[in-house]
């Protein structure tokens, strides 16, 4: 029964597709016939339009003749134009060579001679031009543009008014006479149309017709086809006329050898159906029959069963062709749930990996820690040493985290310099100490071509909880990750429930700050340095400070908000802006004095940073030797390629350079010897020392500056037992709260000028006048 069924179905559709072939066949053929025909029509209609333009060639050469004929007279005429002109001779041209109109121009809109011929103006006089239409083209013609030359003839053809025209032209100089550079045109013409077209199409036993119109059709009347087919004039400029032909053609007879064809066409294909339907069966029926029962049996997209194969026939082939295409789909289908789980630059798992597998381990409640980690400083280096070096690093750091993981641990990339390890089974404390393991896998350098690229990383951990998500476990783990920047950097914090506060007001403070900074409410101070052995005032510290909310932000609090958003440059141009203007204003009062500036470490990541410090200081209209640069051993260990370069640029432009906070690195006598420092600043924990009669250090440091011939500034100085060490000891230079504490520039004019003034030039008078209360740190500004 089931066989039957197919059966008739498979003859219902072999007659389908037969009676379907046979139509098609009949369309083809039909189409065939009617295109061939159509295009004979065609091609014959081409072969006459090529014979009129060549035709209209030969009357082009022709007219240049005429041209040529009439050259000299047309010169004699331009040298004496106010003589009668050879109207015999010239009416002669016009007539035997059909030429409608001569004109002969010195410039566009100055006309020497205009005359234009017809049948009943032939006479001994010339006849006057009257188509209006001609001048305005002649005064727009190419050639007064591109120039023209002596003997040098060019025709185009042109639609005057709705007349088509052949002009053609040439220049005029005397030959005997090189050196002169006056230029005549002489142009005649004919009008294609009238007679003269009459005359063409009785050449060619065709209709001619030349419009600006491009226009080709086929029409049908009483078994007539007129064609009609247009070809642009290959001379013609400004714009396009179309040469058109048109020519009729009989039909019936062909209409009747049609009919013939076609009837023999379709005896054919009748006559063949019902073998092809015979032999389909046996041939092709059957297997398809079993080929399709397996793919009734097969599950939807998940398995599909591979056909039998047999390698007998095309249809084995097919069976064949197709088992490798599932081959390969299984094989693509393992290959793309690989990449979309895979990183592409590290091969570690991405981010979707981690969203099913976290899905899964919450799901099992085998109760695991998160760990988010993300890379400190990354974006400067990937900024100032190009992707290349980021993508390597980021590649490195991968390779680091891998070795320094658990067998069952799992690490993935999820953007960035962001990385994400999942500990199953392992508690917080664990956690802890697995995370410590991987920022010490960090701490060794990294080497990047020439470049020396160290990195730490901040880590937040969290621990699943009951009745919690994967996603809520993730944003825990993010919370204590931005805490632990927050704390310093190169941090773990764990999460707690109070950072769900936390977080909301650490982004109401980056929003204050980014406002402040746009809207230029972060105030330059500044603190005086004094030379306590002549008491004279040589240089002013710029510091930075913020008042939010009413109260004053510690700098060190929105300095470190600044190198996190990434806004430290900003900051650094501001203070820089300010610090300057007012040092062109101080320096009316104490030509020599000097603007400290401090900079930050990540700013030597810019390589133009000299450049640009260099360019304010310019604007500003002040020496480079104005500037005094103060910066940290921090920056040194971090970027000592960028140091280096940047301090070698700053060096020949003779600024002064000061390591700031001496002492407290671990190499600053070797970077006193390789770098070009002028100065260094006692750190403040030095100079505390003094309180206890521990002066061992301090002297120590003088002598270590003595001998290398640098310069010494003790910063910090509070109380007169400091003072009095530091003067026994030997140094000059001093800054601190016991002189004057950092103010704004509105203090700072009258503390200079009571400073100045000869009652107070004892050092006891001048600390005396301010408070001892001392004010918040002062900014390590950029």
């Amino acid at each position: 029964m089931k066989s039957q069924r197919i059966d008739q179905i498979v003859n219902r559709r072999i007659m389908l597709w037969m009676g379907s072939v046979a139509i098609i066949v009949l369309l083809i053929s039909i189409g065939t016939m009617v295109n061939l025909f159509h295009s004979t029509d065609h091609d014959e209609v081409a072969t006459e339009i090529n014979d009129v333009h060549l035709l209209l060639e030969s009357e082009k050469r022709l007219l240049e003749g005429a041209l040529l004929l009439g050259g000299d007279e047309s010169y004699d005429f331009t040298q004496a134009p106010g003589t009668v002109f050879e109207a015999d001779e010239l009416t002669e041209i016009h007539r035997s060579l059909a030429i409608h109109f001569t004109v002969i121009m010195a410039a566009p809109n100055h006309v020497l001679l205009a005359t234009e011929s017809s049948a009943d103006n032939i006479g001994e006089t010339l006849p006057v031009l009257t188509n209006k239409a001609l001048l305005p083209i002649l005064n727009t013609l190419p050639e007064w543009q591109t120039g023209f030359s002596p003997g040098k003839i060019a025709t185009s053809f042109y639609m005057v008014g709705d007349r088509p025209t052949m002009i053609t032209l040439t220049g005029l100089r005397d030959e005997a006479d090189d050196d002169s550079n006056e230029q005549v045109m002489v142009i005649m013409g004919r009008f294609i149309d009238g007679e003269y077209l009459a005359w063409l199409e009785q050449i060619t036993g065709s209709r001619i017709q030349l419009s600006s119109i491009q226009s080709e059709h086929e029409q049908s009347f009483n078994g007539l086809v007129e064609v009609l087919t247009s070809q642009a004039l290959v001379h013609s400029t400004g714009q396009n006329i179309w040469l058109q032909v048109g020519r009729s053609f009989d039909w019936k007879p062909r209409l009747l050898q049609l009919f013939f064809i076609l009837l023999a066409i379709v005896s054919v294909l009748t006559l063949g159906s019902w073998a092809v339907q015979r032999s389909l069966r046996h041939l092709v029926v059957s297997r398809i029959e079993k080929f399709s029962a397996l793919a009734r049996t097969s599950d939807a997209g998940d398995n599909i069963m591979y056909w039998p194969n047999e390698g007998k026939t095309e249809l084995d082939d097919l069976a064949g062709a197709f088992n490798n295409v599932v081959k390969r789909l299984n094989n693509s289908k393992l290959n793309l749930q690989h990449q979309a789980e895979t990183d592409y630059l590290t091969g570690l798992n991405n981010r979707h990996a981690l969203e099913t597998r976290l899905n899964q381990m919450v799901g099992e409640s085998c109760k695991p820690s998160l760990l988010l980690m993300d890379l400190d400083g990354f974006k400067l280096i990937n900024d100032s040493l190009g992707h290349a070096a980021g993508d390597y690093l980021l590649q490195q750091v991968a390779l680091r985290l891998c070795d320094s993981m658990r067998h069952n641990d799992a690490i993935f990339r999820i953007g960035g310099d962001e990385f994400v390890a999942i500990f199953p089974h392992t508690d917080t404390s664990l956690a802890s100490a697995l995370a410590k393991r991987l920022l010490q896998s960090l701490e060794e350098p990294i080497l990047y071509q020439d470049h020396t690229l160290k990195v730490s990383a901040s880590i937040g951990i969290a621990q699943w909880q009951d009745n919690i998500s994967g996603s809520e476990l993730m944003r825990f783990a993010d919370l204590a990750m931005y805490a632990a920047k927050h704390d310093g950097k190169a941090r773990i914090r764990c999460f707690e429930e109070k950072m769900n506060i936390g977080i909301r007001e650490q982004f109401c403070f980056e929003q204050a700050f980014r406002k402040a900074l746009a809207e230029r409410r972060i105030e330059a101070w500044f603190q005086p340095i004094l030379d306590t052995q002549t008491n004279v005032i040589i240089a002013v510290e710029l510091l930075a400070r913020w008042q939010h909310q009413g109260q004053m932000i510690a700098p060190l609090t929105f300095i470190r908000l600044a190198e996190e958003l990434g806004l430290i440059a900003n900051l650094s141009e501001l203070l820089l802006e300010q610090g300057l203007t007012e040092l062109a204003q101080l320096r009316r009062q104490i030509p020599e004095l000097k603007l400290h500036i401090n900079i930050s470490a990540l700013q030597f990541t810019d390589h133009m940073l000299a450049h640009k410090i260099l360019a304010h200081i310019r604007k500003h209209q002040l020496p480079s030797s104005a500037i005094v640069i103060e910066l940290t051993e921090t920056a040194l260990l971090r970027y000592p390629e960028q140091v280096d370069d940047i301090l070698k640029v700053f060096d020949n432009a003779h600024v002064c350079m000061q390591l700031d906070n001496f002492g407290t690195g671990y190499s600053s006598i070797s970077h006193l010897n390789s770098l070009p420092f002028d100065a260094i600043k006692l750190d403040r924990s030095f100079v505390e020392k003094l309180n206890h009669a521990d002066t061992s250090l301090t002297k120590a440091i003088y002598d270590l500056a003595h001998n290398l011939g640098l310069n010494l500034v003790a910063e910090g100085v509070e109380n007169n037992i400091e003072y009095t060490s530091l003067k026994e000891i030997g140094y000059q230079h001093m800054q601190g709260y016991l002189f004057a504490k950092p103010m704004d520039i509105d203090k700072l004019h009258p503390w200079i000028s009571a400073y100045l003034q000869p009652n107070n030039t004892e050092l006891t008078s001048t600390k005396t006048s301010f408070s001892s209360t001392k004010p918040s740190a002062p900014l390590q500004t950029s």
